[in-house]
C-alpha cells in the first residue's frame, strides 16, 4: 500500500496516454445535456474529483451515480462513463446496462471484467487501465483519464500540462511523508499519532475540499480500519455542529479539518470558529492544509496527504492497510443470493 500511494504521481503521468486509447475524433458527440459517471468506491471518487475540478468551468452538469440504477432524467442526450477499476462492480454494471437501454453514449473505463465485455459487445470506446492495484489506490487512473476525457470531448479546456505539473509536485512532496522519514519531520505521521485511538470526523468546505474530506474519510476506514465520518460546511453548521458541541464521549472523537486557499473567506471564518469551540470541548483537532500554486495541485496534495496519514495510522495500529475483508465477505454473500 505504501508503494501504491507513492505511485499517484506516476499514475497521473500515464493519464494522457490512457485517455488517448480512444479515437476521440470518431467518438466526439455534440454537446451533451450532461455527463454521468457510474461508479462505486475508489472509481467513483475519481469521478468526484473530476466533477469538483470542472464544476466552475463545465457548461453542462456532471453527475456521479453511486447506485445500481439511473435517475429518470438521464436520457439519450447524456454521456455516460462506466467506471469500475475491476470491471465487475455490480452496481456499475447494472446502471450502465440501463444507460445502454436508454440510448446514451457510453465510455467504458476499467481493467477488464464485465465492463470490458459490454464495451466489446456493444462497440463502446474504452480506456483500459493497468491492473494490480486496490481500486482506492488507483485514484490517479480513475481520475486522470476522466478529467482528460471531458477535454477530449471538447466540453472543457485541456489541462494536460497542468496534470503533468501536478504529478511533478506530488512526486517531490511524497518524500516528506515517506515511512522512512521520522515522526519529528513527517506531518503525516504526526497527524496519525493524534488520530490514533479516536473516531475521526473530517470536515471540508463546499466547492473546495468537500470531495477531499470524503476521500480522507474513506481512506481512514479502509486503510486504517477505524470508524470515520465526513461532513461539509456550511451545511454542517445548521445541524451537526449542535451534536458536536454537546459531545461527552470521553475522548473517543477527533476532528480533522481540511483547508485550502480555494476556501471562501466565510468558510475560513467558520472553520476557525469551529476549531476554537470544539478544541475547548476537549476534542483533538488537526488541520490538513492544501499545498501548491493552483487549484488542481492543491486538490491532489490533500489526496496525497490524507492517503499517507491513513497508511501511517494503519501501521501505528498494527494492521495491514491493504485487505478489506468485510467488503469481500459482503460481495460473496450477495453473489450467493443471485
Amino acid at each position: 500500500m505504501h508503494a501504491a500511494i507513492g505511485s499517484l504521481s506516476e499514475q497521473l503521468r500515464e493519464a494522457p496516454g490512457l485517455a488517448d486509447q480512444v479515437n476521440w475524433t470518431a467518438f466526439k458527440p455534440t454537446t451533451p445535456a450532461g455527463v454521468c459517471l457510474c461508479g462505486m468506491g475508489g472509481s467513483a471518487i475519481g469521478g468526484d474529483l473530476a466533477r469538483a475540478y470542472w464544476e466552475h468551468e463545465s457548461p453542462v452538469p456532471f453527475l456521479i451515480v453511486r447506485n445500481d440504477h439511473l435517475p429518470e432524467f438521464i436520457n439519450r442526450f447524456w454521456l455516460v462513463i462506466a467506471s469500475s477499476y475491476s470491471g465487475n462492480t455490480e452496481e456499475t454494471l447494472s446502471a450502465t446496462d440501463e444507460a445502454r437501454r436508454r440510448g446514451c453514449r457510453i465510455l467504458a473505463i476499467a481493467t477488464g471484467g464485465g465492463v470490458e465485455q459490454m464495451a466489446s459487445q456493444y462497440g463502446w470506446p474504452m480506456i483500459k487501465l493497468p491492473g494490480g492495484f486496490s481500486p482506492r489506490a488507483a485514484l490517479g487512473y480513475s481520475f486522470g483519464p476522466v478529467m482528460l476525457a471531458l477535454a477530449r470531448w471538447g466540453i472543457v479546456p485541456d489541462r494536460t500540462d497542468l496534470l503533468k505539473m501536478s504529478a511533478d509536485f506530488l512526486e517531490q512532496r511524497s518524500q516528506f511523508y515517506d515511512q522512512k522519514r521520522p515522526l519529528t519531520d513527517n506531518a503525516a505521521k504526526q497527524v496519525a499519532a493524534v488520530l490514533e485511538g479516536h473516531h475521526t470526523c473530517v470536515y471540508g468546505s463546499s466547492g473546495s475540499t468537500d470531495v477531499l474530506a470524503y476521500r480522507f474519510k474513506g481512506q481512514l476506514c479502509e486503510n486504517a480500519k477505524v470508524p470515520a465520518f465526513a461532513n461539509v460546511l456550511p451545511e454542517l453548521n445548521h445541524n451537526e455542529l449542535v451534536g458536536m458541541d454537546g459531545y461527552t464521549g470521553g475522548g473517543q472523537l477527533a476532528l480533522a479539518v481540511m483547508r485550502s486557499a480555494d476556501d471562501t473567506p466565510r468558510a475560513g471564518i467558520r472553520l476557525d470558529w469551529i476549531v476554537q469551540r470544539l478544541s475547548a470541548r476537549g476534542i483533538p483537532v488537526v488541520s490538513l492544509t492544501a499545498s501548491g500554486a493552483n487549484r488542481l495541485v492543491r486538490m491532489l496534495s490533500l489526496v496525497q496527504l490524507g492517503d499517507y496519514i491513513s497508511y501511517h495510522l494503519a501501521i501505528v495500529r498494527g494492521c495491514d492497510p491493504t485487505p478489506v475483508a468485510v467488503i469481500n465477505d459482503l460481495k460473496s454473500q450477495l453473489d450467493s443470493t443471485r
